[in-house]
């Protein structure tokens, strides 16, 4: 007699659920306690985002450089944010989590959007937690997207983009056209390229655009006359002149925000010094023909309006990646560069909290446990330098920083640090605290097209605290955070 197995129970909904946010809560404990272990200040990303189902979701990620001179970050936490949603309520919300986790008098600063609830709404935090050292950082990247989108919009800009966008359009929503085109490429024995596609909202999906367009515009000139819609939109000899003139001048800015984008590494020191190299891209003397004057002259107003305040904001976190601590500051001379650094190192020293013997202990515990033998050397040979420094050897530790020669572009600049976070020990810990900051709010940006791919037309009613778990787990295991 054949004995039948039982089969298993697949749980509820509601079961499911449940063992979610049961997880979540656990991991939110587990997450609270490995920042504690971190002596590092932290600094935060936030922005707002309003899902399909017209829910306003507050994302807000961490970022933070460890004891091994490693660069961390994770989705901190993802909120339901209910109506009104202005700066009181996202100001409230976010000290909520800060508290929660333990990090309002560890943090260095947000980065935000240049919206302006966002903007009031970091001045607010800044204003509840009276840190010295706290400061709200724009969106770099949403800032040079201000300025190419003022070229952008003059006049004789839009004509030939939205041309050339039809005719790629065109092109691969055919499939005629584009089996045509790739027998072009076979003909002429090089490797195939599609036409890249066009997004109106980010200029850097023209720019792409256009840059592809010239680069195969030999073979896509076959297609002209195939139909009238790409007869009638091919771009004249003109029209293709200022598309390349339009390609060299914001090639700079391409380059700019595909480096300071990156989420996985410090940023923060770069961006002066990219943005100094934009004002001298902007400013640089052309040809009296030249045919984007114009575009150019409405770019400088809008990048002249953040150009000063950005330059004043990143004096101090440049000055820590050693790659640009002489070159970023232009024609400034040696006391002015090192005024602010030295004011600060002041401050940082005065505002160190006090640590008790027992903790003392833990933290060494703590740092000693997995170095690697040159890290054990570092930890001897600092047990024979003094305690104390006098104000002294601690200028004598910012002039030596300053006047040694900067690594080469390749030299990652927490590497560097580690390498040599003995020989300048103030400068090690402010270096750890500065570069955790991000120059974008990409993080945020990054969790949101993952949100649009949990939250879409089939799966609308997942609850906020359902779509929060979810979230937030999936970023703490990718990162290792938890297990």
């Amino acid at each position: 007699m054949l004995s039948v197995q039982p089969r298993y129970k697949l749980p509820t909904r509601s079961t499911l659920k449940d063992m979610i946010l049961s997880k979540f809560q656990t991991a939110r404990k587990e997450i609270c306690n490995h920042l504690q272990l971190s002596i590092s200040k932290v600094s935060l990303t936030m922005d707002m985002w309003t899902s399909i189902s017209a829910l306003g979701i507050l994302a807000v990620t961490i970022h933070y450089i460890n004891d091994s001179w490693q660069f961390k970050h994770f989705v901190l936490d993802v909120l339901y944010i209910p109506s009104p949603h202005d700066s009181l309520t996202i100001k409230d919300s976010v000290l909520k989590i800060t508290d929660e986790f333990e990090i309002s008098n560890r943090l260095v600063g947000i980065t935000t959007d240049n919206e302006a609830k966002m903007i009031a709404a970091t001045r607010k935090i800044g204003e509840n937690l009276e840190l010295s050292d706290f400061q709200h950082y724009r969106c770099m990247a949403h800032i040079l997207n201000l300025v190419v989108k003022a070229a952008l919009e003059t006049n004789n800009i839009p004509p030939p983009i939205k041309k050339l966008r039809i005719f790629i359009s065109t092109v691969r929503n055919s499939p005629k056209q584009m089996d045509k085109l790739k027998e072009y490429f076979r003909i002429e024995n090089i490797p195939f390229k599609i036409p890249l596609p066009d997004i109106i909202t980010r200029w850097n999906y023209t720019y792409h655009m256009i840059e592809r367009a010239i680069e195969i515009k030999p073979l896509l000139n076959h297609l002209v006359a195939n139909l009238p819609i790409l007869t009638n939109n091919w771009p004249t000899s003109e029209e293709w002149l200022i598309l390349n003139n339009l390609l060299d001048l914001l090639a700079p800015f391409a380059l700019t925000t595909k480096v300071i984008s990156a989420s996985s590494y410090p940023t923060i020191g770069e961006v002066k010094w990219y943005f100094l190299g934009i004002k001298n891209h902007l400013e640089r003397s052309r040809d009296s023909n030249y045919s984007l004057q114009s575009q150019i002259d409405e770019m400088k107003i809008v990048f002249n309006n953040y150009f000063d305040q950005i330059n004043q904001l990143l004096h101090i976190p440049a000055f820590f990646d050693p790659r640009y601590k002489n070159s970023a500051y232009g024609r400034m001379s040696r006391e002015n560069i090192l005024q602010p650094i030295q004011s600060a190192m002041d401050n940082y020293k005065e505002s160190t909290i006090p640590i008790t013997e027992d903790e003392t202990v833990q933290d060494l515990r703590y740092q000693l446990k997995n170095l690697s033998t040159s890290e054990t050397r570092n930890y001897f040979q600092n047990l024979f330098m003094p305690d104390d420094q006098s104000p002294q050897s601690i200028a004598n530790e910012l002039d030596t920083y300053f006047d040694i020669n900067s690594p080469n572009f390749e030299t990652s600049p927490l590497d560097w640090w580690k390498v040599h976070e003995s020989e300048y020990p103030t400068l090690a810990q402010m270096a750890k605290d500065y570069l955790t900051i991000m120059s974008t709010s990409v993080p945020c940006e990054q969790l949101f097209s993952i949100a649009g791919k949990q939250i879409t037309q089939t799966r609308n009613r997942l609850h906020p605290d359902t779509t929060q778990a979810c979230l937030c787990l999936k970023s703490w295991l990718e990162q290792e955070i938890i297990k």
